[in-house]
C-alpha cells in the first residue's frame, strides 16, 4: 500500500537518478543520504516500485553483515552472536520493506560504531565520516552518532596485543597528560571527519538552498517540539539503557557498554521521532543483556535476576504488537502485506496491473488505478499529436502520494519544488506563492492534487485550478485516495483525501 514516508523516498531517488541534485534542483525535507542506494538501483534497472523495495533488501544485507562484524569485534561467543541476529533479525529486520530516513541513518550509525572499534586512524576517519553520512540521513541519529561515539573513543582504547578496543578508562588518566592528548586527538579527528560530508555537501550544492531545506531550527522551519511525555512514553528503553551501563560499569565489559549505547539511542531516535519499527534495532542486545542479568556472578539473588530481566523485555511489547500487525496484513490477508496501516482501508484495493510498471508490486484503490489509465490515454494522445514537433514529455505537478506518476507518465519532476507538500514541514509562503504563480500561468499540463493528511495547501491550490479557464476537471468529485477510506466525506465542493486532477483542455481535446 502507498504510504507517504515510502512515496517520498521513491520520488527523492528517482530525482536523483534522474542527475537532479538535493537542495540545488529540489526541496528536501528529509536527508539526502536516504536517497543514494534506491537511486543507485533506479539508475542499473528502473525507477519501480518494486525496485526500491529490492534495494531494502540490498540495505538490509548490508546491516546483518555490519551487525555481524559487530558483534565479533565485541567478541561475541558464536552461539550468542546466533541468538542476537536471530532477535535483530526477526524484531527489525523483517519489518524493513522499503527504505526509510530512520532505517538509511541507523545503517550509517551502525556503520560507523563497527569502525570506532578498530585500532587505526584510518578506520576512526571512516567512523567519523560515517556518522557525518548518518547526519545527512537523518538529524536526530546523526547527534546520537556523534555522542556517543564520542563516548566510545573517551572510554576505551587499543590494548596491546589486541585487535580492537576495550574499556580502559580511569580517573587517574586526567592526570596522564600522554593519554589526555591521545583522546582529544581522537575525539578532534572523529569531529573533523564527521563535519567533512556536511562541508562536502553544502560546498557542492547551493548552499544557500541548503541552509534554507536543512532544518536545524531555523526560519521558517518549524521547531518539533518534544514534551516530557515523549520520553516518559518510551521509559522501558530507558531502564534497559540504565541496567546496560550499570553493568558496564560493574564489568568493564565493552559489549556490554554497546548495549547501553543502542537501547539509549534507540530510546531518544524513539522519543524525538515517535517509536516504531525503524527504532527496533536495540534487539540485537537483548539476549546479551538478558544473559547478564542472569549471570550468578553478578546477581547473586534470583529474584532481582527476574525483576531485572522482566523490565529488559517490557522494550519487546511494541515489536510484539508489529508483529501481530505482520500476521495480520501476510497470514490472515488483511488489505496487503507491507502496510501496518491496514485498518485504514476499509474500501477494496487490488494490485496495480502489468500496464503501469512502476507501480510493481503496490496496491491501490479503484479509483486511483482508473485516474491513472485515463491519464495514460492522455499522454498516448498528446505524444502522438506533438510527434511532428518532437513534445514527447508531459509537464506534470503531481501533489498526491503517486509519485511514480513521474515514471509512469514518463515526465520529469518539476525543478525547484519541494519533495513533499506539508505546510510548515516543506512548504512555506515562498513555496506556495511558487505554486500560485505557475497555476495561475498553466505552466503544467497535469495537475494532481491530494489532500493528503491534511498537509497540504489545498483549498487555495484547488480553487485556482476551478477558476483557471485553462484547465478542466477529469472529474468532478476527484477520483478516491490510493490509501484510505475517507473519500465519501464531501463537504463545499470537494470530498476529503480524494485526488482531483485538472488537465489542459487542449490535451484533453486531442485525447477525445
Amino acid at each position: 500500500m502507498l504510504f507517504r514516508d515510502y512515496a517520498i523516498l521513491w520520488e527523492g531517488a528517482y530525482r536523483v537518478s534522474l542527475g537532479q541534485i538535493p537542495f540545488s534542483d529540489f526541496g528536501t525535507p528529509v536527508g539526502p543520504v536516504s536517497f543514494l542506494i534506491p537511486a543507485l538501483f533506479f539508475k542499473l534497472f528502473s525507477p519501480s516500485w518494486f525496485v526500491m523495495q529490492i534495494s531494502q533488501l540490498f540495505e538490509d544485507a548490508i546491516l546483518l553483515i555490519l551487525a555481524y562484524q559487530l558483534l565479533r569485534r565485541l567478541q561475541f561467543t558464536q552461539i550468542n552472536i546466533n541468538k542476537a541476529i536471530a532477535c535483530f533479525s526477526f524484531l527489525y529486520l523483517v519489518f524493513l520493506s522499503h527504505p526509510w530516513y530512520n532505517s538509511g541513518a541507523f545503517l550509517c550509525f551502525l556503520a560507523s560504531m563497527v569502525l570506532l572499534l578498530g585500532l587505526s586512524y584510518q578506520s576512526l576517519m571512516a567512523a567519523g565520516f560515517m556518522a557525518g553520512l548518518c547526519f545527512l540521513a537523518k538529524q536526530d541519529y546523526g547527534v546520537m552518532n556523534l555522542c556517543l561515539g564520542s563516548l566510545v573513543i573517551f572510554l576505551t582504547q587499543g590494548q596491546q596485543g589486541g585487535l580492537y578496543h576495550q574499556i580502559q578508562f580511569h580517573l587517574s588518566y586526567a592526570k596522564d597528560w600522554q593519554k589526555v592528548r591521545s583522546i582529544f586527538t581522537a575525539i578532534f579527528l572523529f569531529l573533523t571527519f564527521f563535519i567533512l560530508p556536511i562541508a562536502l555537501l553544502i560546498n557542492f550544492t547551493d548552499s544557500d538552498q541548503f541552509f534554507y531545506w536543512f532544518n536545524y531550527g531555523q526560519s521558517p522551519h518549524e521547531i518539533r517540539k518534544i514534551h516530557i511525555w515523549d520520553f516518559a512514553n518510551h521509559g522501558d528503553l530507558f531502564i534497559a539503557a540504565c541496567i546496560a551501563f550499570y553493568f558496564a560499569y560493574r564489568t568493564v565489559r565493552m559489549d556490554v557498554l554497546f548495549a547501553g549505547i543502542f537501547f539509549i539511542c534507540s530510546f531518544i531516535v524513539s522519543s524525538t521521532s515517535g517509536l516504531d519499527y525503524t527504532a527496533f534495532f536495540f534487539s540485537l542486545f537483548i539476549p546479551l543483556l538478558i544473559q547478564t542479568v542472569w549471570d550468578k556472578r553478578l546477581v547473586q539473588n534470583r529474584w532481582v535476576s527476574i525483576v531485572l530481566m522482566l523490565a529488559i523485555l517490557t522494550s519487546v511489547v511494541f515489536p510484539a504488537k508489529y508483529i501481530y500487525r505482520l500476521v495480520q496484513t501476510t497470514v490472515l490477508a488483511k488489505a496487503e502485506p507491507f502496510s501496518f496501516r491496514h485498518l485504514y482501508v476499509t474500501r477494496p484495493v487490488q494490485n496495480f496491473p502489468g500496464s503501469m510498471p512502476y507501480f510493481k508490486n503496490v496496491m491501490g484503490s479503484d479509483d486511483s488505478l482508473l485516474m491513472i489509465n485515463e491519464l495514460q490515454k492522455i499522454f498516448k494522445s498528446s505524444r502522438h499529436a506533438n510527434k511532428s514537433r518532437n513534445v514527447t514529455k508531459l509537464k506534470v505537478l503531481n501533489i498526491s502520494e503517486l509519485t511514480p506518476l513521474y515514471a509512469e507518465l514518463g515526465s520529469v519532476p518539476p525543478l525547484h519544488y519541494p519533495l513533499w507538500y506539508h505546510k510548515g514541514i516543506s512548504l512555506f509562503p515562498q513555496e506556495i506563492q511558487m505554486i500560485d504563480r505557475d497555476l495561475d500561468d498553466a505552466k503544467f499540463d497535469v495537475v494532481i492534487l491530494q489532500n493528503a493528511h491534511g498537509q497540504v495547501n489545498f483549498e487555495e491550490f484547488l480553487t485556482r485550478l476551478q477558476s483557471n479557464p485553462n484547465y478542466e476537471t477529469l472529474r468532478e468529485r476527484g477520483f478516491i485516495s490510493p490509501s484510505t477510506s475517507t473519500g465519501d466525506t464531501c463537504r463545499e465542493g470537494y470530498c476529503q483525501s480524494h485526488m482531483y486532477v485538472y488537465v489542459r483542455k487542449d490535451l484533453l481535446k486531442q485525447s477525445l
